[in-house]
Order: C-alpha cells, then sequence, then structure tokens
C-alpha cells in the first residue's frame, strides 16, 4: 500500500514536471510515440492517402485510426477502396455511399444493426492492421486536451506501477 502510494507521488510530480516544462503549445503531432497512438485532426489523417509524398497510408473507423499500407492494392491509388484512405468515412461502411456525402464519420442516425455491422468492421482493421491513434474534432477544447493528457499519463503511471522494482 506504501509502495503504490509513493509510486503514485513519484508519478503525480513527474506528470507535473512534464506539463509545466512542456505547456499546451507543444502538444505533439501525430507522429508522436504514445502507448496510446497519437491523435490525428482531419487535415492531418488526410495526409496519410498513400499517394506520392504521403507519409503512409492510413484509414479510421469510428475515430480508431489504422495503418493499413500492406494493403496498399486494396487501398492505395487506384485500388478499388482507395476512397476510405486518408479519412474516417465510418458511414459508407455501412450505407455503401462512397459519394462525398457518404464518406463522412457522421454515424448517427444509423440502426443497431448497421452500428452492429460496423462494430463487425472495427475488430477486422483491429486484427488485420496496426492501430495508430485517434481521428479527432479540428478544434480540442482545453478539457479535451488536458483530459487527453491525464489518459497517457495514467498510462505510463500504471506501467510504472505494475513494474517489480524489488531488484533494484
Amino acid at each position: 500500500m506504501l509502495r503504490s502510494l509513493a509510486l503514485g507521488a513519484v508519478c503525480a510530480a513527474a506528470a507535473a514536471a512534464l506539463l509545466l516544462s512542456r505547456g499546451l503549445a507543444r502538444w505533439p503531432g501525430p507522429e508522436a510515440a504514445s502507448p496510446h497512438g497519437s491523435l490525428f485532426s482531419k487535415a492531418e489523417l488526410s495526409r496519410y492517402s498513400g499517394g506520392k509524398g504521403s507519409p503512409g497510408l492510413y484509414l479510421a473507423v469510428l475515430g480508431q485510426v489504422f495503418d493499413v499500407g500492406k494493403g496498399n492494392k486494396h487501398y492505395g491509388p487506384g485500388g478499388a477502396y482507395r476512397f476510405f484512405a486518408g479519412r474516417d468515412a465510418s458511414r459508407a461502411f455501412v450505407s455503401g455511399d462512397f459519394t462525398d456525402g457518404g464518406l463522412v464519420d457522421d454515424v448517427s442516425g444509423l440502426s443497431p444493426t448497421e452500428m452492429l455491422s460496423l462494430q463487425d468492421w472495427l475488430t477486422f482493421y483491429k486484427r488485420e492492421y496496426i492501430y495508430k491513434g485517434k481521428s479527432i474534432e479540428e478544434r480540442l477544447t482545453k478539457k479535451q486536451i488536458w483530459g487527453e493528457i491525464v489518459i497517457r499519463l495514467l498510462g505510463r503511471c500504471e506501467a510504472i506501477s505494475n513494474t517489480d522494482l524489488s531488484d533494484v
């Protein structure tokens, strides 16, 4: 119990130092490494379309971003599913509407059956491709930014507290 409290205090102090030293102005971009993945705005995610000069080939389902580079023949330029690349087009996975109006992340109004089908697609991408992070709104509120910071720090603290320090 005392060991857990001590680790918690050390972790909280480290978190406070990190927040004070970095500030919100230096919030990491999508390439920043994190055990929880990176955060991608729509504009950032659109860079990952697999085209010339693109840093990779990503798509998102229900806000979860995946590296689909190994499926380049399907998702890359000229591929049958190229319209999914560089965006979250969750609605199109179940609606079959591949127009600009259908290639959107808005799933409001979908039936329970359609939502279950979309969940199956998410399960497929989790199984077959590499998770890279989350698709986020262009403008995060300060509350959302602090929430992400806290989630990431708690994940790191949990990893530290699960470390066996008896040999140290």
